[in-house]
């Protein structure tokens, strides 16, 4: 069952290949498969919180590092990393 659900969201979006194949999310990963198995069956989203607020939350952070690699990239003198 969690293949299958990994599966289709690689499909949605290949780029989270890179997500799911990292260490940390397979540290995360074993976490919840052993939780479940010590205590049974819980809502991830209970655990993990709403996605949507926590990707409005880091938004902004991710904005300005992806805007200083593009300001970067194109020789401005505005480069600040």
């Amino acid at each position: 069952n969690i293949a299958e659900r990994l599966l289709r969201v690689m499909c949605a979006d290949l780029g989270a290949l890179s997500v799911v194949s990292g260490k940390e999310f397979l540290k995360l990963a074993q976490t919840l498969v052993d939780s479940g198995a010590r205590y049974g069956a819980f809502s991830v989203t209970e655990i993990l919180g709403n996605f949507n607020t926590l990707a409005l939350k880091h938004l902004p952070r991710m904005y300005n590092q992806v805007k200083v690699k593009v300001t970067c990239a194109l020789g401005s003198n505005a480069c600040l990393g």
